[in-house]
């Protein structure tokens, strides 16, 4: 964990999708976020990707873990969007795309829904 991101709450699906949700300080500078996005956990094959919000935001987190689908997960994250700073996500084919959603708040990983 780097100084100023914590982790929160977790989905994982059986073909090892992951949505992943952390919550970090003003003072956490935007290339520390994208190495630690780049570090996550990824299997080929699958996606996974991060929601960084606010550290005053509030995080489904438990409904997060309890999501039965993608997108269910998805729907929770959307619902919360307003407090995402930054959003990543490595896909399928291990293709990745780092967000400011401060900056673009219309992108569609801001609003993954």
């Amino acid at each position: 964990m780097k100084k100023g991101i914590y982790e929160q709450g977790n989905y994982i699906n059986e073909k090892n999708d992951k949505i992943n949700t952390f919550y970090i300080y003003d003072f956490v500078p935007e290339e520390t976020i994208k190495m630690h996005a780049m570090k996550s956990e990824h299997t080929i094959g699958s996606r996974t990707a991060n929601y960084y919000f606010s550290y005053n935001a509030n995080i489904p987190n438990q409904a997060l873990v309890l999501a039965e689908s993608l997108s269910e997960a998805n729907k929770l994250i959307d619902d919360y969007s307003y407090g995402i700073k930054y959003a990543f996500i490595r896909n399928q084919a291990g293709e990745i795309k780092f967000v400011d959603c401060s900056e673009s708040p219309d992108d569609e990983l801001c609003t993954p829904d």
